[in-house]
């Protein structure tokens, strides 16, 4: 009996051992850990609000401190788990430090509480998704923002064209946008699905419904015609695209170039992102407008260095070719004294050298001799600058400078 008894009370002793530690596959230091974390939010909870915590959490987005702004943003999202607004503003900072897992995460939780609200959380997760299911995504935002453009309509009409909308409104260009997005995935991950060309052409008429100026647009229809062998009035896409934001990039440039400027000079937001311009590059040089594109030194070192980018990443002597005989077409095409060459150099220097140096020299010595007959020596300069000649490599590159 007492033995029983005994054998009972042990086996008490190490059911009650294992319960209670619920911490004894963590080590002393994970323990330390979890414990400063609990203490650091109650004391966030006594000592901030949520709408605070969002404060510091855009303070720190402003300083580029992502990781602090996780951290704030996360803190806020533990003391109300079904804010909105810190669901989005928590996966936008997540989208921005890579975390993709997290930022999916968060967005699918906003989804869940508020599916008819709110466009950007499914135009982040049609980014993070492909194929259909990102197709589903955009197409799913897109209906939430005609719903709230309609909306803003019939608030506007109610309350009176003087009114000022209490939130940010929702454009037609953002619709416009959004079917750019579906467009490209029928032009690439879904190209080979049947009626992806049909697919693809609606969606582009459907963001130039909206937008008729959107130069992405624009580009894409432009690319499509390319693709079915429509090259004049792709042209025709392609130029009414260029020269939708071409004047006020020069303005940005114009401007730059100036000491002072003006207080009251806004960004151009009408400018493509640098991606949009490199395909303008290629499609330019495609479409034969050399001249066109010999205006745009910009554009063509952007292309220059997208191509150097994929040889460094994959050792692809084929993007190399493509990359340095685009160059060649525009040396020899018109006179290249523009500011903007050094850097094109630079670019062409910048590839793959150690699975690439040969076939990059024979392509070199070429371009020094069409260089040399437009009368530009300044590589000289930059490759003296970059390159010490030391090495084989080194000796390679000085020997070429003395042909030059």
């Amino acid at each position: 009996m007492g033995g029983q008894a005994k054998k009972k009370s042990k086996a008490k002793r190490k059911e009650n051992r294992g319960g209670a530690s619920g911490h004894t596959l963590m080590s002393p230091q994970e323990r330390m850990k979890a414990k400063m974390q609990e203490k650091a939010k109650k004391k966030t909870a006594e000592k901030y609000t949520v709408d605070q915590l969002l404060e510091k959490t855009e303070e720190s987005m402003d300083n580029f401190d992502f990781p602090m702004a996780k951290m704030f943003c996360q803190r806020a999202l533990d003391m109300e788990p079904t804010n909105l607004s810190v669901l989005n503003m928590l996966g936008n900072i997540c989208a921005e430090l890579g975390d993709v897992d997290k930022a999916k995460q968060v967005f699918l939780k906003a989804v869940e509480l508020s599916p008819e609200e709110g466009h950007s959380k499914y135009m982040y997760l049609g980014q993070i998704h492909a194929g259909m299911e990102a197709v589903q995504y955009f197409s799913k935002g897109i209906k939430v923002m005609l719903n709230a453009i309609d909306k803003q309509a019939q608030e506007a009409g109610d309350m009176g064209a003087a009114a000022m909308p209490s939130e940010p409104s929702i454009s037609a260009k953002d619709v416009s946008v959004a079917f750019c997005s579906i467009a490209e995935i029928f032009f690439t991950d879904l190209c080979m699905e049947e009626g992806a060309a049909e697919k693809c052409k609606e969606a582009i008429e459907k963001a130039l419904h909206y937008d008729q100026h959107n130069p992405e647009a624009l580009q894409l229809m432009a690319s499509y015609l390319f693709s079915i062998d429509n090259t004049e009035e792709g042209r025709d896409y392609l130029i009414k695209s260029v020269s939708s934001w071409l004047p006020s990039l020069q303005k940005e440039e114009e401007s730059s170039a100036c000491v002072e400027q003006p207080e009251d000079e806004e960004p151009q937001n009408s400018i493509p992102p640098y991606e949009s311009r490199i395909t303008t590059a290629k499609l330019l040089i495609e479409a034969e407008e050399f001249e066109l594109c010999n205006e745009r030194d910009v554009i063509i070192c952007l292309l220059l260095s997208c191509t150097g980018a994929c040889v460094f990443v994959c050792g692809c002597v084929f993007f190399l070719s493509l990359c340095i005989d685009c160059c060649l077409v525009l040396i020899c095409s018109s006179n290249w004294n523009s500011p903007h060459f050094p850097r094109v150099i630079q670019y062409l220097t910048a590839c793959h050298w150690n699975a690439l140096k040969c076939f990059f020299l024979q392509k070199l010595s070429v371009i020094f001799q069409s260089l040399e007959g437009a009368g530009i020596r300044s590589p000289a300069l930059l490759f003296s600058a970059c390159f010490p000649p030391q090495g084989i490599l080194g000796h390679i590159i000085q020997h070429q400078l003395n042909y030059c």
